[in-house]
């Protein structure tokens, strides 16, 4: 739940800012004796400044919704760099005590994961300095692919079982599971979109789509079936292509997003254009880029009348099938007065077309 615009408009975030940053602070150091061969799950009971996740938690959801308010948060500074180094050890930390359900307390700790990447995203549709951050930030690319990895496996999972049973409701596994994937995903493309130099990084980065996160692996994958990141995103759209059938909300919205995003990494990007097309699934170029051009204008469609329906209704869903989309809506964006997922999908649609009509003329020879 969000805190009132109004009263966080009146709100002093530097002091947000720096309380969260002395929560966080030891965090770097627990992540590097990780690397170094520490075990996260039994700290030592020297270790007097080990995080509390529950505080940090808390701040997060404040923050989170400071950034909803669309509320100026510290974008320069030594203390934002520090701030986000810690955000990025928070993250591959929590990622590592999460795996570990047998641990006391690791429902708060993957409650603190989901805020932090629900501030991620917030820190990434608001500034472009806080995506130059990021990106080279060690060990957050890395981090943000395995978890879309991690994510999408374990929410198709939960969709195959569900199709396999008669009474199989949705999960607490299978909410928190499409919560992370969407939200990684909303990082994703916020990287993209602010930023050309994401393009080339995302090419140049190699990972296995089965990379489980080892030590060995958080800084750069060590596994043998690397590939590079956009083999990545096409092997999750194409599993996501052949699960359940189109006219499902939430997957038709997942195809949709992930058709948004590549249209970015496409854009002005000749390099990923052609190992994009060499890995997407069809029978040929034209007949993927017009599968992701439908898929494109169908996620701006529902996008636009899912969101001015909820500011018609002065931010109330009106109705369940609302309330569901809405738990998707809110990952992949901060849902925001500027339009801006609007104009960035609409810009897309524009791309594809074009290249669909390019395509098309080579394969017939025109």
């Amino acid at each position: 739940m969000s805190l009132p615009i109004t009263l966080l408009r009146h709100w002093d975030v530097s002091f947000l800012h720096s309380v969260l940053l002395s929560e966080l602070s030891p965090l770097p150091r627990i992540l590097n004796d990780h690397l170094a061969g520490r075990s996260l799950s039994r700290p030592s009971s020297s270790d007097i400044d080990i995080p509390s996740f529950g505080v940090i938690g808390c701040l997060l959801r404040l923050l989170d919704s400071v950034l909803l308010g669309s509320v100026p948060f510290p974008e320069s500074g030594d203390d934002s760099d520090s701030l986000a180094k810690c955000l990025t050890s928070l993250c591959v930390v929590t990622e590592v005590l999460v795996a570990d359900r047998s641990m006391s307390g690791w429902k708060i700790v993957g409650g603190c994961l989901e805020y932090a990447l629900r501030v991620l995203v917030g820190l990434t549709h608001q500034s472009r300095d806080w995506n130059k951050k990021l990106l080279h930030q060690e060990y957050f690319l890395t981090f943000l692919m395995r978890t879309i990895m991690r994510s999408h496996r374990e929410y198709l999972g939960s969709i195959l079982q569900g199709q396999s049973s008669d009474h199989a409701p949705t999960s607490e596994e299978e909410n928190r599971a499409l919560d992370c994937f969407c939200l990684a995903l909303g990082i994703c493309t916020n990287l993209v979109q602010n930023s050309d130099e994401a393009r080339d990084i995302y090419q140049a980065i190699r990972m296995d789509c089965e990379c489980r996160g080892s030590p060995e692996c958080i800084r750069t994958c060590c596994c043998d079936n690397r590939s590079s990141v956009l083999h990545c995103l096409t092997f999750v759209y194409a599993q996501l292509q052949g699960a359940g059938d189109h006219g499902d909300a939430t997957l038709d919205f997942l195809r949709g997003h992930l058709a948004v995003l590549f249209g970015l990494l496409m854009q002005n990007n000749p390099v990923n254009q052609e190992e994009l097309l060499k890995t997407l699934p069809g029978s040929s170029d034209s007949v993927k880029l017009h599968t992701l051009l439908g898929q494109a204008r169908e996620f701006l469609a529902v996008y636009a009348d899912f969101r001015s329906r909820l500011f018609a209704a002065a931010g109330w869903c009106v109705s369940e099938e609302d309330v569901l989309f809405m738990s998707v809506v809110r990952h992949v964006d901060h849902i925001t007065e500027d339009r801006k997922a609007e104009k960035v999908a609409h810009d897309v649609i524009i791309l594809l077309a074009a290249l669909c009509e390019t395509m098309k003329n080579i394969e017939t020879g025109l």
